[in-house]
């Protein structure tokens, strides 16, 4: 019998590859689009956009210490950088898993932490009463094991709702299309850096009798969930070797949220972190005055605030200065280029610091920079090229 014909083989990569690089090719389209599908303009985004290992002092927290912490106040006042890593009623399991992305990209001296979010599921919101906000805590933190243990964490909050819920933002904002604006597609290129540093100056007054206490208030037990998450940063802040800090601002408290603090301020003192509480009546005196200093029921006004970051400022200062990498324990080289897009964040903070000559000084930190260069490869080059001579100084025997 004669040979029918043989087909020719098709040339080209293995099925397998293919289907592997369209799996990729689909995975990266899937990812970009649920990337513009979610909502922009989280403090976090902000906190990106920030140079790595600049900020000396996180603060996490709630809206009140979005309202309440003003970091260019305290760098006027007291030469440190600051950033407040809020979101709107940040529960502790956020506030713990926001400073483990802190760590990632700075290394502070100290870490503020404001307690309102103690009282989540306890007096002012239910594990069953998370609202849409708390969904989109993690969505702005970049694709890692720490977002997927946020979207665990929040959905043993809300059982309703599964961790890849919250993990892929395509599953909750898919019908966001019809509203999508062109920044959603140009935000990827935009400098998130902001004068603010997560903080949110509110002008209203609102008058408030001045709370009156009988007694010391009863302790109130913390939300489970809340008070693990107190514990887990304590301990993220001692591995780190950094001081934690923990502040209560001033707002119309019930008698059970004044029970949480004292629990609060109870597990603290265990644990060797020091509270500032500006809300307790008899607590630290910073001259608050209820009738002029408060925006609403929840929040402290600039009047507030300036109050409050004063003495909190001149606080942390010590706690700075008392740092082991202080005056001998550190070198700071640093450089940029007069056109670029960081250059005067990074200027304003090294001046901050020279006006700290007992921590900062020639013999620790010199500042470099480069006329009209801009954010680019070929400058950094330059600044590591020359830098390395100060930190690998050439031997002679």
């Amino acid at each position: 019998m004669g040979k029918g014909p043989v087909s020719k083989q098709t040339r080209g990569l293995p099925p397998l590859v293919r289907a592997l690089a369209f799996g990729c090719i689909l995975l990266a389209l899937l990812l970009c689009t649920q990337e513009v599908l979610a909502p922009k303009g989280w403090c976090i985004d902000g906190f990106y956009a920030e140079p790595e290992d600049t900020i000396d002092v996180i603060f996490l927290g709630s809206s009140h210490a979005n309202a309440a912490f003003a970091p260019a106040q305290m760098w006027r006042e007291q030469g440190f950088t600051g950033y407040v890593l809020y979101s709107w009623s940040q529960p502790m399991c956020v506030s713990y898993h926001y400073a483990v992305e802190a760590f990632k990209r700075q290394t502070p001296r100290v870490v503020v932490l404001e307690g309102f979010g103690l009282c989540y599921g306890t007096t002012y919101m239910t594990p069953a009463d998370v609202d849409g906000t708390s969904d989109d805590y993690s969505l702005r933190i970049p694709l890692s094991l720490n977002r997927a243990a946020l979207a665990v964490a929040m959905s043993r909050c809300q059982q309703n709702s599964p961790p890849f819920y919250r993990y892929l933002p395509m599953l909750r904002y898919h019908t966001r299309w019809k509203s999508l604006t062109a920044e959603d597609f140009t935000w990827f290129f935009q400098d998130h850096a902001t004068t603010g540093k997560g903080y949110g100056p509110l002008q209203t007054v609102e008058e408030f009798p001045v709370p009156i206490l009988e007694g010391e208030p009863e302790e109130t037990p913390i939300y489970p969930q809340a008070e693990e998450y107190l514990y887990k940063l304590i301990a993220l802040c001692r591995k780190k070797d950094v001081p934690l800090v923990f502040v209560v601002t001033p707002y119309e408290t019930s008698g059970a949220e004044y029970g949480v603090f004292r629990r609060a301020a109870r597990i603290c003192a265990e644990n060797g972190v020091p509270v500032l509480d500006y809300n307790t009546p008899g607590g630290r005196d910073i001259g608050f005055d209820y009738a002029t200093d408060l925006a609403d029921h929840a929040h402290v006004n600039t009047a507030g605030a300036q109050k409050i970051s004063t003495d909190l400022a001149a606080y942390l200062a010590e706690q700075v200065q008392q740092s082991p990498y202080a005056r001998t324990g550190f070198y700071i080289w640093a450089a940029s280029g007069t056109s670029d897009s960081a250059y005067s964040e990074t200027l304003l903070q090294i001046e901050g610091m020279a006006r700290l000559p007992e921590v900062f000084h020639t013999g620790n930190m010199t500042f470099h920079e480069k006329e009209g260069a801009r954010h680019e490869y070929r400058p950094t080059m330059e600044y590591i090229y020359n830098a390395l001579p100060f930190f690998f100084p050439k031997n002679d025997e």
